[in-house]
This record gives C-alpha cells, structure tokens and sequence, in this order.
C-alpha cells in the first residue's frame, strides 16, 4: 500500500515540476502568437502502479550471481554429461573387451582341444606303426630263426652223413692200407738175410721214404736194435726191394705209404 502512495506522490510532483517550467516559460518569453501555447483546461491524472526499481549494482551482482549459477550449473550438467559418457564408454569397452576375452579363450580351448587330439591322433599313429614294425621285426626274426634252424639240422643231417661217409671211407682206407703193409712187409722179408747174431726180442725202428710209384727215396734207421749185423742187414732188405707196392690213390699213398714207420723184427721176419 506505501508502495502504490509514494508512486503517486512521485508522479504528482513530476507533474507540478512540468507545470511550473511551462509557466516560467511563459513569463520570461514572449511568444510570436498567442495561439502557439495554450494551457490545457484541465489535466488527466492516472494512478499506476510501478514496481521499485532495484539498484544498479545489486542487478549486476545478481545477474552475474545469476550468470556464475548458470555457468556453474551447466559445468556441472557437461562435467555430468562427459563422465556419463566416458563411464558409458568404459562400460562399453569393459564389455567389448570382456565379450573379445570370451571369445578368445574359447578360441584358445578349441585350438588347444585340437592340438591335444591331433597329438593324441599322431602319438596312436606312431605307437600303431611302431606295433606294426616290431610285429614285422618279430615275424621276420621267428622266420629266419626257422630258416637257421631247418638249415642248423640240415647241415647236421648232411655232418652225419658226411661223417658217416668219412668214417666208411676211413675205414676201407686203413684196411687197403694194412693190405699194403702186409705186401711191403713180404717184400722186405724176401730180401733179408737172417745174421748170426739176430736174436728174438731185437727190434729196429726204420723210416722209409717213398715216391708215388713205390720207389724208396730214402730209408733212416730211427732207433738201434743194439746188434750192427742186425741193423745193417734190416737197411739192406729194403734197399734190395727195387720197388715197392703201393695203392694207386693218391689220397691213400699220401696219407699212409709217403712215410712209412715200422719196427723191424727179426723174429717176425724168420721163414
């Protein structure tokens, strides 16, 4: 209510002010025409109500209050903004990187799952060829085991019979040889001359050489009988008998009549 009073208070005297320079005017020059100025016959007055003007200065400290609010305010509206946008994007990148992890690992557990059965396939391939070549191995070696064998008793079967063999032929041999013997024997007693002094119990061991037709090479008297006579007269029977027989065989002549030994006896030699 004091508001509405002292604006018209205020107005009332804005109008007496006006009022007043028109009189003033009016005594002081003197117009050209009378009908230039004209006081009007009565004034219009209206009551209005004006809002207080505020001050100067507490306007500006309000607006720049106003303003730093606002600056503040939208500050912190971007500041809100930008961390909500940043912790988006970490939250997005959290996730690509989890769902890029994820999908890693399940990359790394295929690959891994395979080369754990491809290792797997390639261990059983090789233990399988491994087997199949020791099972080769153990065949080949029973087979020649086999072989050796049959040709261990084949070689066995073919000694006996060789030794069969040798022993038959050893034993015609030495009895062909004893029948030689006994002719060299006839033929050395058919040229000796019994000596006084010979007596039973005397023997002269003689060596007698040989050729391949039965001629005496050389004859060497191994051991004395102890009597000259008896000795001399043993040399000079085999060297009477100009040839003496022996087998046609080379293989028994030389085994058996190349080198002859023999005790000579007087007693054996008597007719």
């Amino acid at each position: 209510m004091m508001k509405r009073y002292a604006i018209a208070l205020l107005l009332a005297v804005i109008i007496h002010i006006v009022a007043g320079a028109g009189l003033v005017w009016s005594f002081g020059v003197k117009p050209k025409d009378p009908e230039m100025f004209k006081i009007p016959e009565h004034i219009q007055a209206k009551l209005v109500v004006l809002d207080k003007p505020k001050a100067v200065k507490s306007n500006q400290k309000d607006r720049l209050k106003t303003s730093a609010k606002a600056n503040d305010a939208a500050k912190k509206d971007a500041e809100k903004k930008r961390l909500e946008a940043e912790k988006k994007k970490q939250e997005e990148a959290k996730k690509a990187a989890d769902k890029q992890a994820k999908e890693k690992a399940a990359a790394d557990k295929q690959a891994k799952e395979r080369a754990a059965k491809e290792a797997e396939e390639k261990k059983q391939a090789e233990e399988a060829l491994k087997a199949e070549e020791l099972r080769q191995q153990e065949a080949e070696r029973q087979k020649k085991e086999q072989i050796d064998a049959a040709k261990r008793e084949e070689s066995l079967l073919e000694g006996l019979d060789e030794e069969d063999t040798q022993i038959e032929q050893q034993v015609q041999d030495e009895a062909a040889a004893a029948t030689y013997y006994e002719l060299i024997k006839a033929q050395i007693a058919a040229n000796w001359s019994r000596p006084a002094s010979a007596r039973n119990g005397m023997i002269v061991a003689m060596e007698l050489h040989l050729l391949p037709n039965g001629e005496l090479q050389d004859v060497f008297i191994l051991q004395s009988s102890g009597d000259a006579a008896t000795d001399r007269s043993a040399e000079v029977a085999v060297r009477k008998v100009r040839k003496f027989q022996v087998p046609d065989d080379p293989k028994i002549f030389e085994k058996y009549f190349r080198v002859i030994q023999f005790g000579f006896k007087p007693e054996d030699l008597m007719r």
